[in-house]
């Protein structure tokens, strides 16, 4: 296993990263651009017997023609080392032993900040964030032409019911999908709102959003207030997030 300098200068100019997020049971698995600027998560993968994970992590960087291995570390904010962080470093020393791709441990916190400052830098500003605004501001116009039409847009607002405290800190990728129905408000800069909307059929509480139109945050709270009436949704007392 290569520190983050060493594995930095043994990098092609042009090649592809694998990042792999670990968990206990499920490993999330991201491949970049060969700029190495934009990872796109790829798939999960089972941890539990390392000889048919390692064997999936071979067929990937094959298939993508991967260069290196970044696994992120995820130490607590005071810099100490947890529980998940040695977890991490034992992964990292074992595909090393495994592997001849070059493989390195990185703090996840400071790779997000450091990624974030590159991209906004001279030279990726043009290439990624202006896109990025043109993009949001379509999703923004997509918005405008509804909201002509109608007073408020209604969505789930998840695509699954509540899930248990804790029941998805290993399946980061599956626990991160759940926000699907409620980025596009956030890319848009406009108005929601999330009501209870009674139970699925495991007893678990689902949730309903109201999109509504920029400024108009009162006419939005009292749609709100009457479909909860309407709902007339009674939370269960039995703490069903401890089931």
């Amino acid at each position: 296993m290569l520190d983050i300098e060493d594995f930095k200068k043994k990098l092609e100019k042009k090649s592809r990263l694998m990042g792999i997020d670990p968990g206990k049971k499920r490993v999330g698995i991201a491949i970049s651009d060969e700029n190495k600027i934009i990872a796109t998560p790829y798939t999960t993968i089972l941890r539990d017997r390392y000889s048919e994970f390692l064997k999936e992590i071979k067929k990937i960087v094959d298939e993508n023609q991967i260069k290196g291995i970044v696994i992120g570390n995820p130490i607590n904010m005071d810099g100490s080392s947890s529980q998940s962080s040695q977890s991490a470093k034992d992964l990292a020393i074992n595909l090393s032993k495994d592997i001849t791709e070059n493989v390195t441990l990185w703090d996840e916190v400071k790779r997000r900040i450091l990624i974030g400052t590159y991209v906004l830098s001279s030279g990726y500003y043009d290439a990624y964030y202006i896109k990025a605004q043109k993009v949001r501001q379509l999703i923004k116009n997509d918005f405008d032409q509804s909201f002509k039409k109608v007073d408020a847009i209604l969505t789930p607002s998840t695509p699954s019911a509540a899930f248990k405290i804790g029941e998805k800190k290993n399946d980061p990728i599956s626990m991160y999908l759940n926000d699907i129905f409620t980025v596009p408000v956030n890319l848009a800069g406009i108005p929601a709102i999330s009501i209870p909307a009674g139970f699925d059929k495991s007893k678990y509480p689902l949730g309903l959003q109201l999109i509504g139109n920029t400024l108009e945050e009162q006419k939005l709270l009292n749609i709100a207030f009457a479909a909860e009436k309407k709902i007339n949704f009674k939370q269960d007392l039995n703490k069903w997030w401890e089931k």
